[in-house]
């Protein structure tokens, strides 16, 4: 049996990046693209072509596991179904220009995942009617996924007028707090001393950068808050205080409601908290300029001594091999840095998290249906996500199947950040407004958000009227979309 693997490598260094693409030995290039075409596209399924390879594009991996971790699991899935496969390892910001080019083209992969798919991609997708409805692998194994996992995959296909399953999920994430245990010992505090209620919560970390500032450190900050409109995970940020001020922008019938009065001035609260944090020089100044890693290396050099991050990336960093040059590292992850949770809201009721949902998905064009479900059923078997989250991904995304959040690896006691995490992830949590409405996709794309709260900070609007504009372009979204 011939095996095609094509990979587009990407070495990242902190301060550069060189991009090299190869496909054992044949030259390919990113392609940059428009953003996806608005109009729904009707697309028939045809039966499998066994004169082509499975074709699947994948997100690149931050770290050189994930690859080879997909890649093998591919390799494993060629020699036991007979069916040749050709992986393409993509730089995840460019997949959504290919992905139009291709559709374009009449010629899509057959499957895809993109880290950020769930909430900029796919349910647009899904939307047109591009994305193979999936529900004959996931019905027998339903029951086994945590319930955000089921909802997040189910969209809505506005061609034939109904919801369905267009997606897979392997793993999830959410937002996570850390926070340096010996800067607040160093600053007089202990971690019993922070506060579960919203404003103590935030309050305890300005008193640690005053005490600190106190006795001569004059560049720690307490919070590191992205408040950029670069990235995503300002969006993240947002949208969790969001949640604290129970915000609702789109009902479960997918109706844009975003002119309540509460959700009015629960985005007032959201600028106006952001932004003090920010001018009242408790966040780094740079941070308004921040992207997606820029926070964890404002927390890995301890300019910050609390921030929020979308998974435990940030102390994963620290877990390295047991030997004789990792103690300092080992010695961050197993002491010096705390993983934890957000407090209670305003209202004093507990933290809701916010779901992203790890997809891969089928397009209704493939000409490899059969073999595409076949690959989809072996990705799912409890062995391989295991791999895929395990040794992949190093615990960085956690499992969506119910039996694999309670195996011991994520809830050892001895690992301090995953067993926290683990605990976070049993909790409830919800999903994005975009599963209701895939409208709200637009929302993070055209930074919505970070532009307005960008508004506040350097021009100095009100959060009153930052919160007018806000609404204002998501309801110009929403009205274009439909």
């Amino acid at each position: 049996m011939r095996q095609r693997i094509f990979l587009l490598f990407t070495l990242f260094f902190l301060t550069f990046g060189i991009t090299t693409s190869c496909s054992l030995g044949t030259q390919t290039s990113n392609v940059q693209g428009s953003p996806l075409a608005t109009t729904p596209v009707t697309i028939q399924p045809n039966s499998d072509d066994n004169t082509s390879p499975l074709r699947i594009w994948w997100a690149q991996g931050l770290i050189p596991e994930e690859n080879a971790v997909i890649t093998k699991l591919v390799s494993d899935w060629e020699k036991t179904s007979g069916v040749d496969a050709d992986i393409s390892l993509m730089q995840d910001i460019n997949i959504k220009g290919e992905i139009e080019n291709a559709l374009a083209q009449g010629n899509p992969p057959d499957i895809l995942l993109t880290f950020t798919g769930d909430y900029n991609l796919y349910p647009r997708l899904a939307w047109d009617g591009q994305l193979a409805d999936v529900s004959d692998v996931l019905e027998p194994i339903k029951n086994d996924y945590v319930p955000a996992a089921l909802e997040s995959v189910r969209y809505r296909n506005n061609i034939v007028k109904k919801r369905s399953y267009y997606g897979v999920p392997i793993g999830q994430q959410e937002l996570h707090t850390m926070f340096w245990r010996d800067l607040l010992e160093e600053a007089g505090l202990q971690v019993e001393d922070i506060p579960r209620d919203w404003e103590g919560f935030w309050n305890i970390w300005k008193r640690a950068q005053d005490n600190l500032r106190a006795k001569g450190n004059q560049d720690v900050y307490g919070i590191g808050m992205t408040v950029s409109d670069i990235g995503t995970d300002n969006f993240w940020q947002f949208e969790h205080i969001l949640e604290a001020f129970n915000v609702k922008i789109v009902n479960e019938q997918g109706e844009l409601i975003i002119d309540n009065p509460q959700a009015k001035q629960g985005i007032v609260n959201t600028f106006r908290l952001l932004s003090d944090i920010q001018k009242s020089g408790y966040n780094p100044p740079a941070a308004i300029e921040w992207g997606d890693p820029t926070n964890n290396f404002g927390f890995l050099s301890r300019q910050v001594i609390m921030t929020l991050n979308p998974t435990v990336s940030i102390p994963l960093s620290q877990k390295l091999p047991d030997n004789i040059y990792n103690k300092n590292s080992r010695n961050r992850y197993f002491n010096k840095i705390v993983t934890t949770q957000l407090p209670n809201k305003p209202d004093r009721s507990p933290m809701i998290y916010i779901a992203s949902i790890r997809q891969v998905v089928m397009f209704a064009a493939s000409k490899k249906q059969e073999a595409g479900r076949k690959f989809l059923n072996y990705l799912v078997k409890p062995e391989n996500l295991n791999i895929f989250l395990k040794e992949a991904n190093k615990g960085r995304i956690f499992p969506v199947l119910k039996d694999q959040l309670n195996e011991p690896f994520w809830n050892n006691p001895d690992d301090p950040h995953l067993s926290a995490a683990a605990k976070q992830y049993r909790q409830p949590s919800r999903l994005l407004p975009i599963v209701n409405n895939p409208a709200y996709s637009q929302v993070p794309a055209q930074q919505v958000w970070g532009k307005a709260l960008v508004r506040v900070i350097r021009d100095n609007i009100s959060p009153e009227q930052a919160a007018e504009e806000a609404i204002a372009d998501i309801k110009a979204i929403f009205a274009a979309w439909n």
